[in-house]
């Protein structure tokens, strides 16, 4: 057995004189705390959640505290991230013809890897009394709630993108040198025969093209929708949360467009809902040509809205023709809860009510 220091040198570790931690192999921990705070300060504070003049603004205003810790560990050259924080956010929103300012806290207790994005939970409360408090603090819980998630998600991925461990760039290994020219014989041999496959494809070649699907024009299976729905508003304000861009940005919670006359185009949910009015009663009813974008080129449904009103509520019923058969639950859903039942917390519009 080898004396300490005697054995062969290539079996023995020793420390670089550089000191470096060659490929991050060794474990490696960096404190991201102040790095985390400064962002979601910066990602939350003083923002516009929503603001319209029909029904008013709702904006943070401050992030009043960002505690607990955040970490990332590197080892054998993997990054790790252990974070566990909690956030204060103050808001502040005032309802259009209201002189009342509403303020009040969002609480995002636990921001954690072991937590998906969508499950995160985010609380509202309101420091303000006042006539309009309820229904600021509902618009809060509405629009607030998904925005605070999403700017918390926007976190994340900034964090990971900023401290994930980048991999070196290996140097692109040289072409390789072009074979050898093999005999003309041979090249001759290559070339007619690339030449004989070009200009005459094998039978195995035919059987392949004609295993190809040919596109079919007929339309796909297709269902009619009904549903309907009752709101504690005008006619007028429910035609208005269908057609008025300022309203349908606010429900449906990003860009949205509306070209309010027949013929114009329409787009909902940054363009995942599109189509055109073909017909616009004012107060009184609306029919459109209405697809998500993942339907089959050129397909659409038919949409058409009746709004009546009758003493202190108005009755809405939709018919919504040639659904594909695999979406009616989606579009069912679309409508109750992203469009009806935000619009009624979001507008003071009343509790959601099928009939």
């Amino acid at each position: 057995m080898a004396k300490v220091g005697e054995g062969d040198p290539r079996w023995l570790v020793q420390n670089r004189e550089d000191g470096k931690n060659v490929n991050n192999w060794h474990w490696s921990e960096t404190d991201c705390y102040q790095w985390s705070k400064n962002k979601i300060t910066s990602l939350l504070e003083n923002l516009t959640i929503f603001q319209t003049e029909s029904v008013g603004y709702l904006k943070t205003t401050s992030v009043g505290s960002v505690t607990g810790e955040c970490t990332t560990n590197i080892r054998k050259g993997k990054t790790i991230f252990y974070y566990e924080l909690s956030a204060k956010v103050d808001w502040e929103g005032q309802l259009t013809g209201s002189e009342d300012i509403i303020k009040g806290k969002f609480d995002i207790p636990y921001i954690s890897e072991e937590v998906d994005d969508d499950k995160m939970e985010v609380t509202v409360s309101c420091t303000s009394s006042g006539g309009s408090a309820g229904k600021v603090t509902d618009m809060a819980r509405a629009q607030g709630i998904p925005f605070i998630q999403k700017k918390i998600c926007e976190y994340i991925k900034q964090l990971k993108e900023e401290f994930t461990l980048k991999k070196p760039q290996q140097d692109t290994p040289p072409s390789s040198a072009s074979a050898p020219a093999s005999s003309s014989s041979s090249s001759s041999s290559s070339s007619s025969s690339s030449s004989s496959t070009a200009a005459a494809p094998s039978a195995d070649s035919k059987k392949v093209e004609t295993k190809k699907p040919a596109a079919s024009s007929s339309a796909p299976g297709t269902k009619t929708i009904k549903l309907a729905e009752s709101f504690q508003a005008s006619a007028e304000n429910v035609y208005n949360m269908h057609t008025r861009p300022d309203m349908l940005n606010a429900i449906t919670q990003g860009s949205a467009t509306m070209d309010l006359k027949e013929g114009g185009a329409f787009s909902l949910f940054n363009g995942a809902v599109s189509g055109t009015n073909t017909k616009l009663v004012p107060n009184t009813k609306i029919v459109q040509k209405w697809r998500f974008n993942n339907w089959a080129a050129g397909h659409y449904s038919t949409v058409e809205i009746d709004i009546k009103q009758d003493e202190g509520k108005t009755r809405l019923t939709l018919t919504q023709k040639d659904v594909p058969e695999d979406d009616v639950e989606r579009t069912e859903q679309g409508w109750r809860s992203q469009i009806w039942g935000r619009g009624k917390m979001m507008f003071g519009f009343g509790a959601p009510t099928m009939f």
